[in-house]
């Protein structure tokens, strides 16, 4: 079975979706803090805010997360 699924490309599907989906979370990140230098660019307060809040958040949360995701 597993000789099937490597000569139908499923392992090339697969590799591609992962690096898809490993740079959707953080070019959306990234794009969220160029928005909200927009909404003020006199000021570098806002992104640090959001910045700040989102580690803070990953740090938190992310064990609790984690620990639900593997159940």
């Amino acid at each position: 079975m597993s000789q099937h699924l490597c000569s139908s490309g499923f392992v090339r599907l697969s590799a591609a979706s992962t690096g898809l989906s490993l740079h959707a979370i953080p070019d959306c990140a990234y794009a969220s803090g160029l928005v909200l230098l927009d909404l003020n660019p006199a000021s570098l307060t806002l992104v640090s805010v959001f910045g700040l809040v989102d580690c803070l958040a990953l740090v938190l949360f992310g064990g609790a997360v984690g620990a639900y995701v593997d159940r």
